[in-house]
Order: C-alpha cells, then sequence, then structure tokens
C-alpha cells in the first residue's frame, strides 16, 4: 500500500533522523510531489512511500476449492446445486436438492462419505478443501427389475441333455437328418430319410432292431443316447427306360460285386474289370476276363474293381461307378456259368445246386466267394440285376457250401477253405443282400432270407 507523508520545508532534526532510520530498514521511497523540482531534491512538497513487505496481510491472495454434486446409484434420482458445483470459494454457500426417480426414495446427503442431512435440500458452506456431495437413494421397487443391482437367484440344476445321431447305411443310399441333435428326456424328435437316386428306403434301426420302415420317424428321447440308422437298398435305374443311357453299379468292401442286365449290352468304365466263370472245379471257380471293355446284354459277370477302399476294414464301404449304355450288337459269350435276372426272382429248379456271392457269416473280407443261400443250395432269390451260379446238382461241387476263385494267372483268392463243413449265410438279410442285427421277431413286415431261407414277415 502508499503511504503519503507530508514535510514541510523545514523538518525538525528528529524527524529527518526517523525518516532515515526507515529507510534503512528495508522500506523504499518514491518522491511523487507534481511540484517536485530536481534541482532542489531536498525540498520535495510530498514523498510518497510504497511498502512491500511480507508484514502486510492486505496482499494475500485468495484460494478456491473444487465442489461435485452427485447420486447413489445414479438411477436413483437427480441432483441440482446453487450455485452452480465446481470451484467455489471457500465460505460460499451452496444448496442442493435431491429428487428420487420412480421406485427410489432419498435418504440422506454425505459429505466426502460422512452423513450431513437427511433433508431433500441441503445448504452448505464450502469449506477450505475440495468437497463430495453424493445424494444417498434407496431402492424400493414397485418393479423388481432393479436397474443398478443383479439379483443371481440360485439356478436350479439343468436337465442332463442325449445326442441324437443319425446315419445311413450304405452311406451312398441317401441322406438322413433329424429335428435335435441333442434333447432333455421326453423331448419329441422327428428324423427324416430321403433316398439317393437308384436307392430305396427301407427302415430306421436303433440298438440292432427295426423300429420304422416309415422315412419319417417320431420318437420320445430317454435316459439314454440314441443313434438311428437309416437302412437303404439298391434299386438300379430301370435299363428299359428310354429316358436312362447308364447303370449305376454300387461295389461293397472287399471290391467284388455280381451284375446282369437281360437287354441292354454296357460299357465298363476306367477301374472296373468284368469276369465270366468259365469252369467249376475242386471247390473253386474258374475265372476269364472280358477283354473288349462290353458286357453283351444277358451276360451274368463277376466285377471287380481296382480302387481301394478309405476304411478298409468296413464291409458297408461302397465305391460307386457308372456303366454306359453300349450302343450296337454284341455276341453272347459262350461257356458262362454265370446266370442272371432282371427282376427279384426265387430260383428252385429241381437238380440245380445254387450259389451267390457273399461273405461267410463272420463277414470276414477276405471270406469272398459264392456261397449256398440256404441249407442245402436247393433255391436261391436273387435281386434284380445280379447274377447267380446255377451247378448241375449231380456235380461233385453241388456238395460244397462255398467255392473260391481262382482268377486267371494268379492263385486262388478269396475263401481259405472250402470244405463241405464250410459255412453258408446264416443269419438275417434283405433281398438286397444286407445283413441285419434286427431279430426275425422284431422285423418289420417284408420278404426276408433268415438263415438261408426265405420268409415273409407280415
Amino acid at each position: 500500500m502508499k503511504k503519503h507523508l507530508t514535510m514541510h520545508n523545514k523538518i525538525p532534526h528528529f524527524v529527518a533522523v526517523l525518516a532515515g532510520l526507515a529507510l534503512s530498514q528495508g522500506a523504499w521511497a518514491q518522491v511523487t510531489t507534481d511540484d517536485y523540482n530536481p534541482d532542489n531534491p531536498t525540498e520535495p512538497d510530498e514523498v510518497i512511500v510504497e511498502d512491500t513487505s511480507d508484514n502486510d496481510d492486505d496482499d494475500d491472495v485468495a484460494t478456491t476449492y473444487t465442489l461435485t454434486v452427485s447420486a447413489y446409484p445414479t438411477a436413483g434420482g437427480t441432483v441440482s446445486a446453487s450455485p452452480s458445483a465446481g470451484t467455489i470459494d471457500p465460505g460460499t454457500s451452496v444448496t442442493v436438492k435431491a429428487t428420487a426417480k420412480t421406485n427410489f426414495a432419498f435418504v440422506k446427503w454425505t459429505l466426502n462419505g460422512d452423513s450431513v442431512a437427511s433433508t431433500t435440500t441441503y445448504t452448505l458452506t464450502m469449506p477450505e478443501q475440495d468437497a463430495a456431495l453424493t445424494a444417498v437413494f434407496s431402492y424400493t421397487p414397485t418393479d423388481p427389475d432393479d436397474p443398478e443391482e443383479v439379483v443371481v437367484e440360485e439356478e436350479e440344476e439343468a436337465a442332463p441333455t442325449y445326442t441324437v445321431s443319425v446315419s445311413a447305411s450304405p452311406a451312398a443310399g441317401g441322406t438322413v437328418t433329424t429335428s435335435a441333435s441333442a434333447a432333455e428326456e421326453g423331448t419329441s424328435v422327428t428324423v427324416t430319410a430321403t433316398a439317393n437316386s437308384s436307392f430305396s428306403f427301407l427302415y430306421w434301426e436303433l440298438d440292432g432292431y427295426s423300429v420304422a420302415t416309415t422315412t419319417s420317424y417320431t420318437f420320445t428321447t430317454e435316459d439314454e443316447d440314441v443313434d438311428l440308422t437309416a437302412v437303404y437298398s439298391y434299386d438300379p435305374t430301370n435299363p428299359d427306360d428310354p429316358a436312362a443311357s447308364c447303370v449305376e453299379v454300387t461295389i461293397y468292401n472287399p471290391g467284388w460285386a455280381t451284375l446282369y442286365y437281360g437287354s441292354q449290352s454296357l460299357a465298363l468304365p476306367n477301374g472296373l474289370t468284368s469276369y465270366t466263370v468259365t469252369g467249376v472245379g475242386d471247390g473253386k471257380v474258374q475265372l476269364t476276363a472280358i477283354e473288349d471293355g462290353i458286357i453283351p446284354a444277358g451276360t451274368g459277370v463277376l466285377l471287380r474293381t481296382n480302387a481301394t477302399y478309405e476304411d478298409a476294414t468296413n464291409v458297408y464301404a461302397a465305391l460307386y461307378y457308372t456303366l454306359p449304355y453300349a450302343t450296337g450288337s454284341y455276341d453272347a459269350i459262350e461257356g458262362n456259368l454265370l446266370q442272371g435276372t432282371d427282376e427279384q426272382t426265387t430260383l428252385s429248379e429241381e437238380g440245380c445246386t445254387y450259389y451267390h456271392l457273399s461273405l461267410n457269416a463272420d463277414d470276414d473280407l477276405e471270406s469272398i466267394g459264392f456261397y449256398y443261400q440256404v441249407e442245402d443250395g436247393s433255391s436261391l432269390t436273387n435281386t434284380a440285376h445280379r447274377a447267380y451260379l446255377a451247378i448241375d446238382g449231380t456235380s461233385e461241387e453241388s456238395e460244397v457250401k462255398a467255392l473260391n476263385f481262382v482268377l486267371p494267372d494268379e492263385d486262388p483268392t478269396g475263401i481259405s477253405s472250402v470244405s463241405a463243413e464250410a459255412q453258408g449265410r446264416e443269419g438275417v438279410w434283405t433281398l438286397q443282400g444286407i445283413r441285419l442285427s434286427t431279430p426275425a421277431e422284431a422285423l418289420p413286415p417284408g420278404l426276408y432270407l433268415i438263415d438261408g431261407r426265405k420268409h415273409l414277415i407280415q
């Protein structure tokens, strides 16, 4: 602050001494009179002394602090402050107001965590420090959905689920679908089978039993997994169909099949070899390859694939071939003991022993050969477009239940033993040559081969 000292022309000696003493203690003086005459500096009319010492309290600068106002929980209500929260001078009065929202009630105000008021309106004198005012609300719902708090109820133990698996046999026979791949006990599940071209649906099989003969089957799950198989049969295109131009052939593991078309010659595709049977002796059949790649109409043949199966141990593994129609006229092959039918036919001519291409009763893949279909070989139900072997009943070979192959210029292949004790095809079979694990008493209506004999299940 400025101190004004008035001095007269004649200054008493003791006053001058005091003035000098004051200056010597750290103050400074400035002469600011209007008629100050620099030529006579010892006689100013007025001397203004400005004191800047630290002892002057009037020069202190006031400090400000921050005020924040909030609600807890944030969804509980709204808050306001007058003057607005923010930077506030100490000692300033600030009035805050809390307004609860629906389903909430105001509880109290807290200041830096300490309760200070239980009324919705509160006036705060700003302290010499930062301050945080919080309006605390409690949840008093009429609506059970608390927006701020998640109430975790004890969950009931989840019901166990069971898998529902579906498959096709053979895999190329068709497609299968299920309405659920996993389901709780008591759930209704529908499975559907759709046959591919040249195949027909037979039945649904579960745990070795036939459970339905309709393509769509609905069942209720129990407390176990379910594995259903849609069983198909091969039903090739009718060669008499004018729209047809080829035949589809399926060859199952281990790579052999028979074929017969009475009125249509067929061309062999790459990868297939065809043989006729030109002799029988010593429990073996002699095979002769067809060299020109054409199977003449009315010729029963034995087909062999040169390819390998991805799953060499699966008797249902299959390879598929297309044999185009062969145009032109081709001579019949003489001396062929293989015969065939274009329709499913039961053969039982007296004095004749019949064999069909098959595995032994154990499905041993190395046992492929010609077997009795019934106990004494006196009859055979031949599938459409398949070939069979018919031997004169007076021949020594007619006493042998199984006949081995002898390939041209090769050692015998197939059955390792061809004694009269060799087993025929026991068990339950479809007329299409598919072995079933379903017991006879559980079979759906239809015609079957059971232990080598034909049975009609009604």
